[in-house]
């Protein structure tokens, strides 16, 4: 036994080389990694995935989004990748939501709002072009747009298609959170 501790005993200023192993679950041994394997491809390989999202579409379909570069592409039901969203700004970093069998779409880039039922995707020019998107229990929250990165935009009651702000309770409103010019970093409606 005092043989194998010596054998493995780092010489001093000499460091074991650990790549490619993890610990046991009992942390009483060092075995190999077992490694990466590819999942799936996606469409591009010009960037890394920058955005994935599972969802069950209007159809009832199990569909996992991923996007890359300026796409994102679907995969219903363990099938092969097909992009379904092809004009995002290259690079962005991408936010989703689900509700109702949509996917609502925001970007790093603050492009257009999306959303996608499995077979339609829709753009919303009217929306507030913010890069972070989350729904509450009856209203669609947008933040992070360019002119107010601290507002916190949400849709009108029981309609996430509609932005525009006016004086009754159910209608569109905004807040602002913290002092003017400080960035919404995470949004999460609990």
């Amino acid at each position: 036994e005092d043989e194998r501790k010596d054998a493995i005993r780092a010489v001093d200023n000499e460091a074991q080389d650990l790549s490619n192993v993890d610990i046991s679950e009992n942390a009483y041994a060092i075995k190999k990694r077992a490694g990466y394997t590819q999942f799936r491809t996606v469409g591009l390989s010009t960037h890394g995935v920058r955005g994935g999202y599972y969802f069950r579409d209007t159809g009832g379909n199990n569909t996992l989004v991923h996007c890359n570069e300026a796409d994102c592409s679907e995969s219903v039901n363990s099938g092969a990748y097909a992009a379904f969203y092809t004009t995002a700004t290259s690079g962005a970093y991408f936010d989703f939501i689900d509700s109702n069998g949509y996917i609502w779409i925001a970007d790093s880039s603050r492009d257009v709002i999306e959303r996608y039922d499995g077979s339609a995707l829709t753009s919303y020019a009217s929306h507030p072009r913010g890069d972070q998107i989350e729904a509450g229990p009856d209203r669609l929250i947008i933040s992070g747009t360019s002119a107010n990165p601290n507002r916190l935009n949400f849709s009108k009651k029981a309609d996430f298609t509609t932005f525009a702000t006016a004086a009754q309770p159910v209608d569109p409103f905004t807040t602002d959170v913290g002092l003017p010019g400080t960035a919404i970093t995470a949004l999460k409606w609990f």
